[in-house]
């Protein structure tokens, strides 16, 4: 099993004191070994940088609110986020590329916005600059057409969906612009799709219980020889605030969140993505 580390996020590490998605993060968390998860974003002259969120406002706390659309490629790179400063993606994946073994995956997130020609494009001239790339990089989330329009490009580069309950379908698929797949439409598209990005965003249903990370899953997905990657539940503590009163039950206190790793990784998943580094250990 290996461990990617979500955004830069470490809330249990005092000592890892840098700013979320920042490269002095991520160049940090490479040389400690871990494999990333990013997201890829652009600068109104379409300049890829990484952030996950589409404004400033978060990241400084309300105190600048505008969006990344409206800045150059220049304003961004110089910003200045606590003496931490955003990632230009192409300096990104260069040093995902450069580092240790021949073959270990770090997961870039295509946003449905960015799902468009004029943005994959960008992208994917980025990547091919690097030769192993593909052993190094594996991009999800993605809709049915994006990934034919890839894989129609370039069929090397690994491509996942990301899968949810269908309960969570119902009510999240709006708000992520149609990426979450049903575990039967990632079946009826598993030629497409090399594996899979598994994504419980909590644990309610109509009857108030349910589960995505559980054998009769994990089964279905194994007969299929696919590899399983999925998120741990404190990514979705917030959910991100879709339907204002959510955040994933197994985040209530650290005791529950840490028997829930338990239970996860007695799953055996191949790769798990978190902030909590030490529950996995």
């Amino acid at each position: 099993m290996q461990i990617i580390t979500h955004r830069w996020l470490e809330p249990l590490n005092k000592n890892f004191n840098f700013t979320e998605s920042s490269k002095e993060a991520f160049l940090n968390q490479l040389e400690r070994w871990f494999w990333l998860e990013f997201d890829i974003n652009f600068s109104s002259d379409l300049f890829p940088f990484v952030f996950h969120d589409s404004n400033l406002t978060r990241i400084t706390n309300g105190e600048d609110k505008r969006n990344f659309s409206d800045l150059s490629e220049k304003e961004i790179l110089n910003y200045n986020l606590n003496w931490n400063f955003f990632i230009w993606f192409e300096e990104l994946i260069k040093n995902i590329s450069s580092f240790r073994n021949i073959w270990e995956y770090s997961a870039l997130h295509l946003k449905a916005k960015f799902q468009e020609k004029k943005y994959i494009n960008i992208m994917l001239d980025v990547l091919k600059k690097y030769k192993n790339i593909e052993n190094k990089i594996f991009i999800f989330d993605l809709k049915i057409e994006t990934a034919k329009y890839i894989k129609s490009i370039n069929t090397n580069i690994k491509l996942f969906p990301s899968v949810a309950h269908e309960y969570d379908i119902i009510r999240y698929n709006f708000s992520t612009w149609w990426t979450l797949l049903t575990i039967n439409e990632f079946i009826e598209n598993k030629d497409l799709f090399d594996w899979v990005w598994l994504d419980e965003w909590d644990r309610k249903d109509v009857n108030w219980e349910k589960t995505l990370y559980n054998k009769e899953i994990f089964d279905i997905i194994k007969k299929e020889n696919k590899f399983i990657w999925l998120v741990t539940p404190e990514l979705h503590a917030k959910s991100p605030g879709l339907l204002w009163w959510e955040a994933h039950e197994d985040c209530k206190n650290l005791d529950i969140l840490k028997w829930r790793f338990k239970e996860i990784i007695s799953l055996n998943p191949d790769f798990i993505c978190s902030d909590y580094l030490e529950f996995i250990k």
